[in-house]
């Protein structure tokens, strides 16, 4: 049993659905995700923890803060949809506007290949921002160009060049992260457009560097999966791992390499082993400086990122096969049992005392030495280990095994005593700062954007602005790294960290604190139709029933401060961040209406890895799937494995569908029309979540929901074309929000401004797909459609946070899908010469007819 609490029900239902709080709900509703801190970001969980924007903050009072110097979203009225009933385009004015859009795009590339935007202005920005990154972007343009480079082949191509050199160096040097918000658009639009670049090349280094890349960004679309729409694969492997370390089961262990980080001109071809620490398993199996790891466990090691990621997740006692290469001998292979050397734990932070030895100063969360011992005591041995310094007592600690029973010897007031503790497996540490989610810069490492007060980090002096770059012996090369690595290291344990500060190199020596654990007091949250929080089902033998917790007490204070109902209670409850091993006290009003305080001690959570059966992609790898993302995602996955042959596991590409096939929905009020809801939240028999079942708010998800399932075999050619001809009836409700300046405008079933391109765009793919008249009538609305939405000065815009770059290259790629003498004709200075290679046709990459056999 868990709490049941604060971001999937009020960003997903009160937000995004449009309910407020301040209405009553028809039926006591479950709340729905585990606690967690809003205010400050702190990367060593799994998901970083950071402050959500107006956007998406629920405990914001969206009709002020929505304002944005305008009037309030509301009052914003709907525009009048398109007149398609005039004549298309000319085939002149169309190709002209392809030319000036492709030199628009190739005028704004960055020396170093990429597109950037920093997007800034309007309510929105912020967001636009962080999904608009510089791969993401770069994917986009590029794919935008292959589809016109018969426009001009040598200057496109060169583009084209650079981009692929920058998206594949970000991925293969580990500098694109997966636990970031809007993480999944970079992986599936650069997915998408590796793939589009290695059907255009026929170089056969090329596309094995392709291959390699997408095979990365392949992992961590699956990583991002989310797992029966409740948390990422990645996270769910992790916290099941934490729950068992608890446990006193297998701990992370070290296999004492050190490999050479990878560098502009060196990050393919293996891990080059620069240095072996000393008495390491590494050193005992004979590995060699200048050796050439190659592949562990089966996985291919291209470089540093590779090994140091694999790397954290061995465990104590593992037996890992090693291939490698060693200089002027052929490939070799050993095989190393790991070491267990997980630190046992005792709980204790130590300083340097008043001269009999090092004193307690506090007690770390879940130390097992609260009973035996007290602030103040002086330590002075250890298992007979004389302890006179910090450095003494560093050392005794080292020895120090989960399971051990360790005799203290210390002074308290005056006199010698002795005890006796037994140590526990040491939980994960935290440094308790938060770090930037994207890192443009080309060093290794992580940048700190917070040092909350009171943290470890702040302790050891480290500021916003450092650039963390080593821990102990082990450099760090970004932030799934980081993070990833976090996971191995033990809390109460001081660790060395290099920090970069102003450009010069400083040394500090941080105490870990014990990883915050989400609590449970082990019985339910719900809320009722008041909008108050109540007990909901307690568990039977759990601390809440121990302490005399009863269904339905209404709770009306928490540690103190008022929380009458669920406005008050979540930005508190989110603020307070209560963890395992704190205690909380719940003052309820029973049944008799009179109030209880009733002192809870929240417990550690037990996770473990589920079975995943619906399972779909999110902007964020938090949260609920949304439909359009996960559809898209889907496609790209069935692509690179068709183009490429990579092997996407069925499960995931089966859930995936799953999920999809669990959002299918019939309007009944409008016509049983089939359509899409945008996320699982929408299912519910809340009326005020009536407007996001309405099948005219789904324009924009429609197509590229029922392509997917139709690429997944779920689905046929027919359903496909009668979603077309919903979609044909129903389009210009796209058309009624094309210039909101806000997010999905509630009145008008959700609709947003920026599904127009998107919607389009694969609207005319699926179209396509199915050929004959739906073809023909999608290319003629879309393209009459898409020229009326272009601006006076030439460009597009999906929405104005997203800026005119990306909405001039989706408006390529939508001229990229519709046919028409517009295609051919340029200028004779930009026609491809006689002969000369490249792609076939109109430049656009083609299906192959036979896929090349999937990787095993």
């Amino acid at each position: 049993m868990t709490v049941k609490f604060a971001l999937a029900f009020a960003a997903g239902a009160l937000s995004l659905l449009g309910i407020v709080t301040n209405v009553p709900l028809a039926e006591t509703t479950r709340i729905a995700a585990a606690p967690r801190k809003a205010p400050q970001p702190c990367v060593d969980s799994p998901t970083p923890d950071r402050p959500v924007g107006p956007l998406l903050n629920p405990f914001l009072d969206d009709r002020a803060v929505f304002q944005d110097r305008r009037d309030n979203p509301d009052n914003w009225k709907p525009q009048e949809p398109f007149d398609l009933s005039g004549p298309a385009p000319s085939d002149e004015v169309v190709r002209n506007a392809i030319i000036s859009s492709v030199n628009y795009v190739l005028e704004r590339q960055n020396a170093n290949g990429s597109w950037d935007v920093e997007l800034t202005g309007s309510i929105l920005s912020e967001t636009a921002d962080e999904a608009v990154d510089a791969v993401a972007i770069t994917a986009l343009c590029g794919i935008a160009l292959r589809q016109h480079i018969k426009v001009d082949p040598a200057r496109i191509q060169a583009a084209l060049d650079k981009a692929t050199d920058f998206i594949v160096g970000r991925v293969i040097r580990g500098k694109l992260s997966t636990k970031i918000y809007y993480a999944v658009w970079r992986y599936s639009w650069g997915l998408k457009y590796l793939t589009g670049e290695f059907q255009a090349t026929k170089d056969p280094v090329r596309r094995e560097e392709l291959k390699s890349c997408a095979r990365r960004m392949v992992q961590s679309l699956i990583n991002m999966q989310l797992s029966n729409s409740e948390m990422p694969r990645m996270d769910r492997k992790r916290k099941a791992k934490m729950s068992s370390r608890l446990k006193a089961t297998a701990m992370p262990s070290e296999m004492g390499l050190i490999v050479k980080l990878p560098t502009d001109d060196d990050y393919r071809g293996g891990a080059e082993v620069t240095g072996l620490l000393p008495g390491s398993a590494a050193e005992k199996a004979g590995f060699k400086v200048g050796d050439r790891i190659v592949m562990a466990e089966g996985v291919k090691i291209e470089n540093a990122f590779d090994y140091y990621m694999l790397a954290t997740e061995w465990l104590g006692g593992q037996k890992i096969q090693f291939n490698f290469t060693r200089p002027g001998e052929k490939l070799l292979v050993k095989e190393v049992t790991l070491p267990p050397v997980w630190p046992g734990y005792m709980g204790i932070k130590v300083g340097n005392g008043t001269g009999q030895g090092p004193t307690i100063e506090e007690f770390l969360k879940f130390s097992p030495s609260k009973k035996e011992l007290k602030i103040g005591d002086a330590i002075i041995e250890i298992n007979k280990m004389k302890i006179a310094t910090l450095e003494d007592y560093r050392k005794a600690e080292a020895t120090i095994m989960p399971g051990n029973k360790v005799r203290i010897t210390f002074m308290r007031d005056g006199k010698k005593k002795t005890e006796t503790v037994e140590a526990t497996p040491a939980p994960e540490g935290t440094f308790g700062f938060g770090v930037e989610e994207e890192d443009k810069g080309d060093e290794g490492g992580v940048v700190l954007s917070q040092v909350p007060e009171g943290s470890p980090a702040e302790a050891a002096g480290m500021q916003k602005g450092d650039r963390l770059i080593q821990i102990d012996h082990q450099p760090i090369l970004g932030l799934d790294h980081f993070i990833d690595y976090i996971g191995t290291l033990a809390g109460g344990k001081t660790v060395k960290c290099k920090l970069l500060r102003d450009g010069a190199v400083q040394e500090v020596e941080c105490l870990l604190a014990p990883i915050a654990l989400p609590g449970d007091p082990q019985f339910d949250l719900i809320i009722d139709g008041q909008l108050r929080v109540v007990a909901g089902e307690v568990l039977k033998g759990g601390v809440a029933e121990k302490a005399g917790v009863k269904q339905g007490w209404i709770v009306t204070k928490v540690n103190g401060t008022p929380t009458p109902t669920l406005r008050e209670f979540l930005p508190f409850w989110w603020s307070a961040g209560f963890a395992a091993g704190d205690e909380v006290t719940f003052t309820f009003m029973m049944q008799n209406g009179k109030e209880i305080d009733v002192k809870i001690e929240f417990q550690k959570p037990v996770y473990k890895e589920e079975i995943i059966d619906v399972g779909g992609w999110n902007y964020y790898p938090m949260g609920v799937a949304a439909s359009f993302c996960s559809a898209a995602t889907l496609i790209n996955l069935y692509n690179v494995q068709s183009v490429m042959g990579l092997k996407i596991p069925k499960e995931v590409l089966a859930s995936g569908a799953n999920m999809l096939e669990s959002l299918r929905h019939v309007d009944v009020a409008n016509g049983k029309t089939e359509c899409y809801l945008y996320s699982g939240d929408a299912k519910t028999d809340d009326p005020r979540a009536a407007p996001a079942r309405d099948m005219r708010g789904t324009m924009g998800r429609i197509a590229v929901c029922e392509m997917a399932l139709v690429v997944a075999g779920r689905r046929k050619s027919g359903d496909l074309k009668r979603i077309l001809d919903t979609w044909i009836k129903n389009r210009h409700e796209l058309d009624r929000v094309r210039d909101f300046w806000h997010t999905h405008f509630r009145k008008l079933y959700f609709n947003a401004a920026y599904y127009w391109l998107f919607g389009h765009y694969h609207t005319c793919i699926a179209a396509n797909y199915v050929g004959g008249s739906h073809k023909k009538k999608i290319q003629e609305i879309t393209l009459k459609a898409l020229f009326l939405k272009r601006k006076p000065d030439g460009t597009w815009s999906d929405h104005e946070a997203f800026g005119p770059l990306v909405g001039v290259s989706e408006a390529l790629m939508i001229l990229g899908e519709i046919d028409g003498p517009f295609r051919d004709g340029y200028p004779a200075a930009t026609q491809p010469k006689t002969g000369e290679p490249g792609p076939s046709g109109d430049g656009a990459p083609k299906q192959p007819e036979t896929p090349e056999k999937p990787e095993e």
